[in-house]
């Protein structure tokens, strides 16, 4: 993503940073899939929950931003 937005050197360390960080994104938006699921009483995942609680994990993201900014 870095080069595609111009950058041409990257610091060695970046690439387990950004490992770290996807992976810990990824497993709070499958805990909150699986708590979807579980309110649903389903065991099987569809792309409708996926997209639902990304649009919820990302208004979440945006009023922490405002609330922030208001401070």
């Amino acid at each position: 993503m870095a080069r595609r937005g111009g950058i041409k050197r990257i610091s060695a360390n970046i690439y387990d940073e950004t490992r770290q960080v996807i992976r810990l994104r990824l497993s709070e938006v499958l805990k909150k899939v699986a708590l979807v699921l579980e309110g649903q009483v389903r065991k099987t995942v569809t792309i409708s929950d996926v997209t639902f609680v990304l649009n919820r994990v990302r208004l979440g993201f945006w009023l922490q931003s405002l609330l922030a900014l208001r401070v």
